[in-house]
């Protein structure tokens, strides 16, 4: 038989409610589930953990529990059990174990599901043991999961791991890697990161990536932000500053690559700043200047992945960094004065002129995920009343021309650079310039056969 890793779910900060798998596909003949599970609250050893299948709890559920060196048994047909999540009453950052197996799960017959699995605790006295057994009576094919624990919710680092099983093959196939919300398009698994972890293969392999660092950010009366630095190795995509796609990056199988997500640069009132760098074990790219601001002495836009679009006469748009973005445009200082677009990593800020502000630099589409989808606008730059603010694309964030309210931020994960905002001639000013948008890591390789 074969064994396909679907899609792994880690509980974050703040805890969840539940752990769901939507859209399972049906391509397998049974599903194997693998869980690491402690509640967030509560003071008993263990928690029950019901599994919902296709929204519903309601089954014929028989188990087998050993407590210590109590051994019972139990059964029900209003709940699922599959096991017991680690209590608070255990060892600190202890996690119990529970696997599962759904036999013929796409089927419209009624289906068979085991589990086996342990609360962990140094305790001799307090340890669960459990093997469960249900028939599933709904005949409808699955394809959602949901795992809860009455009256509580999972803690912290609780995660759940999910495969598609095929018989009919010789030898087993697992996950090719671990890191990231994992997804399959096209003949691909890929990973993305929208936050910081790490990646883990268990073989030797070839990957393309996409890494884009965080984009900087607008203010009051300022320049767009640059985008985040753009970098990739997708097959026939481009890399950021006009550059073609990089080599393909070679993993070592047991070999821990750090990821980092860049956060966007912050806006406001105040100059903003740059955005943070994203990575990929030695792929690095740079955050996205800030953008320059009038009023200050800093109205030129910063050098980062892409520059900062400059204010003013004096304010020239910020450099780039090589092979990664475009440098900003420049100001205008012409009374009244208005400003440069932020750098995008396909093509340069716009410097602004007697009509109008600088638009921001374009971004790269990429379909590295399976969808096509732009990353890597600049900041529209900030104008006066009389004139046009600065457009933005592919995750920046536009420019205003009032006095008042924000300009627009950079959408998140696109490492877009935030726009800048505008004045009115003689009117006291509490506009807000926008914050750059969070960078992204995304990594692909061909799905194992």
């Amino acid at each position: 038989m074969l064994k396909y890793h679907i899609q792994t779910i880690e509980v974050g900060s703040g805890g969840a409610t539940n752990i769901t798998f939507n859209n399972i596909p049906a391509d397998y003949t049974d599903l194997y589930l693998v869980t690491s599970l402690r509640v967030a609250s509560g003071t008993s050893y263990y928690w029950d953990v019901d599994l919902n299948i296709n929204g519903e709890s309601a089954r014929e559920w028989r188990g087998f529990y050993a407590l210590g060196t109590s051994v019972s048994t139990n059964g029900s047909t209003a709940f699922n059990i599959v096991g017991g999540a680690n209590g608070n009453g255990t060892t600190a950052s202890t996690f119990s174990n529970i696997d599962t197996l759904i036999t013929n799960y796409a089927s419209t017959d009624v289906k068979a599901l085991s589990s086996a699995g342990v609360a962990e605790n140094d305790s001799s006295s307090q340890y669960l043991l459990t093997i469960n057994a249900n028939r599933i009576t709904n005949s409808a094919p699955i394809n959602s999961l949901t795992l809860v624990v009455a009256s509580n919710s999972f803690a912290e680092h609780s995660s759940a791991s999910l495969y598609g099983i095929k018989h009919g093959v010789d030898g087993v196939v697992e996950a090719a890697a671990d890191g990231g919300a994992i997804t399959q398009s096209g003949g691909y698994t890929i990973h993305t990161f929208t936050a910081s972890g790490t990646f883990v293969a268990n073989r030797d392999m070839d990957v393309e990536y996409v890494v884009v660092a965080g984009g900087g950010g607008g203010a009051r009366q300022s320049g767009g932000g640059g985008a985040g630095g753009y970098r990739s190795s997708v097959v026939g995509e481009s890399s950021g500053g006009g550059s073609s796609a990089e080599d393909k990056l070679r993993i070592t199988s047991g070999t821990s690559y750090l990821v980092e997500v860049g956060a966007g640069g912050s806006g406001g009132s105040t100059l903003g700043a740059s955005g943070s760098s994203s990575a990929l074990g030695p792929i690095l790219s740079v955050g996205g200047g800030r953008a320059g601001q009038a009023n200050t002495s800093f109205v030129s836009g910063a050098n980062g992945g892409s520059g900062g679009g400059g204010w003013g006469a004096s304010g020239l748009g910020g450099s780039p960094t090589s092979n990664q973005g475009y440098a900003g445009g420049a100001g205008n200082g012409t009374d009244p004065a208005s400003a440069g677009g932020g750098g995008g990593a396909s093509s340069i800020g716009a410097d602004a002129t007697t009509s109008s502000a600088g638009n921001g630099g374009s971004g790269i589409t990429s379909s590295i995920t399976g969808f096509s989808i732009g990353r890597g606008g600049g900041g529209g730059g900030g104008a006066v009343s009389s004139r046009t603010a600065g457009t933005a694309t592919d995750g920046g964030g536009s420019g205003t021309n009032t006095n008042t309210g924000a300009a627009g931020s950079g959408t998140a994960n696109t490492g877009g650079g935030g726009g800048g905002s505008g004045y009115v001639q003689g009117s006291s000013n509490t506009s807000t310039g926008g914050n750059g948008g969070s960078g992204v890591v995304i990594i692909r390789y061909p799905t194992p056969a």
